[in-house]
């Protein structure tokens, strides 16, 4: 046997893969190669030459990738089909061909040609063997092409504030022409329209993009910035930005100040007023406010309201006051202000007239609305302020306030409140001025207003209810109602909806006939009310809706007649579990001799089973209340499915009895029955091929549909996977599907319980896994000697570190190292173990690696010193 030298590669990562073949040679056959039948099954495929080479995107690879097919004898298969492709396909890389037959050594070769995303890439080779397939990967770097385009890619279209940096960088990418960044590319940069850009020479980084920033220029506009990169398509790209005025900065007076003329005339010409940022640059479309702030004129503003134009400018035409003097605007705008100032000459009162109609109504006892108001004008009927005018009450009571009010910038003079008398009928007030000639025209002006009753706002009781009265028994006389006033006037009104209740709501007392609608007179009768209560003493309130002030009867002396007769005002649930409690509990009536509910307490019911047997449980009597009621409340029955009735009695009181009661089974879980036991042995960490089945059954028998049963391990340790927890059909069944047992080998029992009720399964024998490579182990002699066998042993294991006690599983050795030999195979033993050996023949470190049916071994690779 010949063993190939290792085939170094000398790319600049330094990589070294060494690729292994074998060659075998036949005694007498001159060394030629063996060439097995074509029905000879694969069994390794290793890679001999081609595997981590350079180039750049979307070329061919300078050398051929080599495969190897051999036997398990190392021996080369010929025209076995070996296919090449990429099992991601993400990077476009192709083989060709991409299929092709070993030679007579076993080889197979095509060529790479690489995909056009720059990185690491895969190819892997595959043959189909009878055991399954096998494969090998090879492995190349991508590198990006030349560079071929740039493209914007962010930064574009921004809008910023002249004078200051944008808020996000201009950003553009160079790539191959697959798309794949490149670095290290030099670009220029521009501006067009002002300002600056930072820096204004860039070289692309790792990911292609080259990035700057952008200041913008004093003007506000369309700005642009273009880089340049000579070569590439996409060159030059230009970004746009849009430069806006700055926040404000002033607001300043353009024309229209130091104005004169008349009280009460507009000026001649219009207020202008501009907004600029702090370059000079006028702010558009910000609102404007033009506070008068002394004088008391008027700013009439354009139709579509004051904001800023273009420029930064806004307008307004200004009406004096009515008073001469100085006149003072204050316009503002951004957070600043300015100041107009206009002058005007004198002008003296000279008529008093009425601004409010002269006759008003209004309630008794309330203010007038509108409130009476005067206007002072001069000989040319301009408003003139700062007059003095006195109101007086001439008639009818009541009061106005303030006695004295002087006229505003528009000459006016408006009392706060005139309140009318309490009395319906006519009231009277007087406004009356002077001026430097004395009274002024029109001097007084006159007001009258008719006052009427006011509102219903309360509620009178002018019929008070029977002082006795019976319970159950309509009054024999009941309450009157009438709406009135806040003064106490009767007050028509119909519709109001008039209702009684018992004052502090005592338990057990109710009242029936308790509402009644006003007339048209605002009267209302509450006819037929009764009261079903205690005997005791009780009054009534009274309410309406809409809400009014209520009213509290005089004392009802109440009396209780009589029961007769028990009614169930409340059955008992129809339906019952045995044992349980009834879901809606029985409730008693104590009835009169007519039908009607009594008030009567301190009466003891009493209850029995009218049919079937054999147990009432709970408290078998209860007491009436104040009302006449009687609560059962812990009522059951026990027994075996059926139907009952119950029978309620009371002293002196005919009997009732209550409509059927179906008893059915308790539901609840008494014995769970095993139906099918767990299988006798069961294979570590595997389902049980048996599944465990119960029946859960109630205290009568009776199966619990949807019962919840529980598996558990109840003896011997270890693990229950799986679904542990099941619900039981509608016959009590319950059979699980999915158990399963982890532990160490050995005896164990379940535990199946529902409830409290619970059963222990037969023993089940648990018996070692499937192998596991984690858990296995391998004994490698750490020194070894040249030219004598290493020996090496393996014990198979399961998952919980059971030692398997049967063979069947491949044990597969590779030496690397001073010493190359395998793969080869150990020998199985039969009874879990496998033994191998190899005999080195260089001194030196041996690496031994074990695989399990091709699972690393735990441990492996293991060191050997070969002495």
């Amino acid at each position: 046997m010949a063993v190939a030298t290792a085939r170094r590669w000398t790319h600049p990562f330094d990589w070294v893969l060494p690729a292994v073949s074998t060659l075998l040679a036949l005694s007498g056959c001159g060394g030629d190669s063996l060439v097995l039948p074509q029905d000879a099954a694969p069994a390794t495929l290793v890679i001999l030459g081609g595997d981590r080479q350079i180039d750049t995107v979307g070329r061919v690879l300078g050398d051929s990738l080599v495969v190897r097919v051999t036997d398990p004898g190392n021996r080369p298969i010929m025209h076995q089909m070996v296919r090449f492709l990429d099992p991601l396909g993400t990077t476009g890389a192709r083989a060709f061909p991409d299929t092709v037959r070993t030679d007579a050594d076993g080889r197979a070769r095509v060529r790479w040609m690489l995909g056009t995303v720059a990185g690491p890439q895969l190819l892997r080779a595959r043959v189909v063997a009878p055991g399954g397939e096998l494969t090998a990967e090879f492995h190349a770097a991508a590198l990006t092409a030349a560079p071929d385009t740039i493209v914007a890619t962010s930064g574009d279209f921004q809008v910023g504030v002249v004078g200051r940096d944008l808020a996000q960088p201009l950003v553009a990418t160079v790539t191959d022409r697959f798309g794949n960044p490149v670095g290290g590319v030099p670009t220029t940069w521009n501006v067009v329209g002002g300002g600056s850009v930072s820096p204004s020479a860039a070289v692309s980084d790792t990911a292609g993009q080259v990035k700057v920033g952008r200041t913008l220029g004093s003007t506000p506009g369309t700005l642009q910035t273009t880089v340049t990169a000579p070569g590439l398509r996409g060159s030059p790209i230009v970004f746009s930005q849009t430069a806006n005025p700055g926040q404000p900065a002033r607001l300043f007076v353009e024309a229209g100040n130091g104005q004169s003329g008349l009280p009460g005339q507009p000026l001649a010409s219009p207020l202008v007023v501009r907004l600029v940022d702090a370059l000079g640059n006028g702010l558009a479309s910000q609102p404007v406010a033009w506070p008068v702030a002394t004088g008391g004129g008027t700013i009439t503003l354009p139709a579509a309201g004051s904001t800023t134009d273009t420029g930064g400018r806004a307008s307004a035409s200004w009406t004096l006051g009515p008073v001469a003097g100085v006149n003072i605007v204050i316009p503002s705008s951004g957070g600043f202000t300015a100041t107009v100032t206009a002058s005007s000459s004198p002008s003296q009162p000279a008529t008093i007239a009425a601004n409010s109609p002269i006759q008003l109504n209004g309630t008794v006892g309330g203010p007038v609305s509108p409130p009476p108001s005067v206007r002072i004008a001069d000989t040319q009927g301009r408003p003139v302020a700062g007059v003095v005018v006195s109101f007086a009450v001439t008639s009818g009571g009541g009061s106005v306030a303030p006695l004295t009010v002087t006229t505003d910038s528009n000459g006016l003079a408006t009392v706060a409140l005139w309140t009318l008398g309490q009395q319906p009928g006519s009231n009277g007030l007087s406004a009356s001025a002077t001026g430097t000639g004395g009274a002024l025209s029109g001097s007084p002006v006159r007001f009258a207003a008719g006052a009427v009753a006011g509102p219903a706002s309360r509620l009178n009781i002018v019929i008070q209810p029977s002082a006795i009265g019976v319970s159950g028994v309509p009054l024999a006389r009941p309450p009157t109602v009438q709406l009135e006033d806040a003064n106490g006037n009767a007050v028509g009104g119909s519709g109001i909806v008039i209702t009684a209740t018992i004052t502090g709501s005592p338990p057990g007392a109710s009242l029936s006939a308790a509402s009644a609608t006003t007339n048209a007179s605002g009267s209302a009768t509450l006819t037929g009310l009764t009261l079903l209560a205690p005997a005791a003493t009780y009054t009534l309130l009274l309410t309406s809706s809409p809400p009014l002030v209520g009213a509290v009867s005089s004392g009802i002396d109440l009396s209780s007649p009589a029961g007769t007769q028990l009614a169930l005002s409340t059955q008992p649930s129809p339906t019952v579990a045995s044992g349980q409690r009834f879901p809606q509990q029985p409730v008693l009536q104590l009835l009169d001799s007519g039908g009607n509910p009594v008030g009567q307490s301190g009466v003891v019911c009493s209850v029995t089973l009218a049919s079937g047997s054999p147990g009432l449980g709970g408290t078998l009597s209860a007491t009436t209340n104040a009302a006449g009621v009687a609560a059962f409340t812990d009522l059951s029955i026990t027994g075996v499915p059926g139907r009952r009735t119950l029978q309620f009695s009371a002293a002196g009181l005919g009997p009732v009895t209550s409509g059927a009661i179906d008893v059915q089974g308790s539901g609840l879980p008494w014995t769970v029955g095993i139906l099918v036991q767990p299988s006798s042995s069961v294979a570590n960490g595997t389902t049980f091929p048996i599944q465990p089945a119960v029946q859960v059954l109630d205290q009568n028998g009776v199966p619990v549909s949807g019962a919840s049963v529980s598996a558990a391990v109840a003896s011997g340790g270890g693990t229950l996977g799986g679904l542990v927890t099941i619900a039981a059909d509608a016959l009590g069944m319950a059979s699980f599907t999915s158990l399963s047992l982890t532990g160490t080998v050995g005896s164990y029992s379940l535990r199946l319980s529902a409830g409290p009720a619970a059963t222990i399964t037969r023993t089940v024998i648990l018996t070692p896994g499937p192998a596991s490579a984690s858990r296995s182990t391998a004994t490698v002699p750490s020194q070894g000697k040249t030219r004598r066998p290493t020996v090496i042993t393996v014990q198979t294991r399961d998952q919980s570190g059971n030692d398997l006690t049967a063979g069947g599983h491949s044990i597969e050795i590779v030496v690397t190292g001073k010493n190359h030999v395998g793969p080869f195979f150990a020998t199985d033993n039969g009874d879990g173990s496998y033994t191998a050996s190899y005999t080195p023949t260089k001194r030196g470190n041996d690496t031994i690696a074990i695989t399990l049916d091709g699972t690393p071994l735990a441990g492996s690779p293991y060191p050997s010193d070969v002495q």
